[in-house]
């Protein structure tokens, strides 16, 4: 059995979902292969989260910590939205002959963060490579937007002359930059063996994205592996301007001037975008602003972890992360 087949054998013993898909390295290849003991990793995407995770206690009761076992699905849902970044999960989770970690989420939740980076958590994670088993023409359509913000990013990262490789690397990194976890809970290797391992579906996920951008001038020799792009003053702007306002707010911030996310308008982007080209170096500024949103989401989920996985899941979680970013470490020194 295939790892697609088995994933949709795992997703029948849940209740439906509006779009589902399974991540990391059990679905997809890195450079060094799956660890032994890596999950297998879902996101369930659902309307209405309290009344799912509800009917899952009634059929997976052993999945949740005692604050979902004895809250319901409203405690769950509660978790996710007023502590985590959106999301809750349950950790060693066993369905048949498998262990798996999924995440539940509301559509207008993944929705909201693909198209605009509110927390940035959901749209940083489907930046990379993920396979699709249940499919929301919705949220596809908001994952477009969300590569398109991701291809945009990674180019105002960039230098005026980079490798094809060197871009889908920064691409892969955005979400970890500033993330807690990186400091104590990752493989430091993580960004380059994904980039490795995944090459080809990379490629696959932003050539449209590359393709429309080289359409509009904006990058240049796309056929070679080393591309260019203008790095005027201009071209920043206009690279600045398509960034979502999750984004776009924290950069305002930076530069010296604050704008509430739901009330930073479309002309208010011009504005915010000038102002960052004159505030100094672009491409350190938006790196800044990246790590502001995934150090407040990283936080955020870390709490809420404690609370969906309990102390026993979290320490074993934790400790199998830890373990695994001494031995990156280690192997690299």
């Amino acid at each position: 059995m295939n790892v697609k087949e088995k994933s949709r054998e795992v997703l029948s013993q849940f209740p439906s979902v509006r779009h589902a898909f399974a991540y990391g390295s059990k679905v997809f290849a890195q450079a060094k292969g799956p660890e032994k003991d890596a999950l297998l990793d879902f996101v369930f995407v659902v309307d209405e989260p309290s009344k799912w995770h509800k009917e899952n206690l009634a059929r997976n009761p052993r999945h949740y910590s005692c604050v979902g076992r004895m809250g319901g699905g409203s405690a769950a849902d509660y978790v996710a939205k007023r502590i985590g970044a959106g999301v809750y999960f349950n950790v060693y989770a066993e369905v048949g002959n498998e262990r798996i970690k999924y995440g539940v989420t509301a559509t207008d939740t993944i929705v909201e963060d693909l198209k605009y980076w509110k927390s940035f958590y959901m749209a940083g994670r489907m930046q990379k490579p993920v396979q699709h088993l249940v499919e929301s023409q919705r949220v596809l359509r908001a994952t477009e937007h969300n590569i398109l913000a991701a291809t945009a990013t990674a180019l105002l990262i960039l230098p005026e002359t980079f490798s094809k490789d060197t871009f889908y690397r920064t691409v892969v990194s955005l979400s970890y930059i500033g993330d807690i976890r990186m400091k104590f809970a990752e493989d430091t290797n993580k960004v380059r063996n994904i980039m490795l391992g995944s090459a080809s579906e990379l490629h696959q996920m932003y050539n449209a994205a590359i393709q429309r951008f080289a359409s509009q001038k904006m990058v240049y020799n796309i056929e070679k592996q080393q591309w260019s792009q203008e790095v005027h003053s201009d071209a920043r702007v206009a690279l600045l301007r398509r960034l979502p306002p999750g984004l776009l707010s924290e950069l305002k911030t930076i530069v010296g001037y604050e704008t509430p996310l739901d009330t930073l308008a479309k002309e208010d982007a011009l504005r915010t975008a000038r102002a960052v080209v004159k505030g100094g170096d672009t491409s350190e500024l938006v790196m800044r602003g990246l790590a502001c949103m995934n150090r407040r989401s990283s936080r955020r989920q870390a709490m809420a972890g404690l609370l969906s996985a309990g102390w026993n899941g979290t320490i074993a979680y934790l400790g199998r992360k830890v373990a695994k970013s001494y031995r990156s470490k280690r192997s690299g020194a």
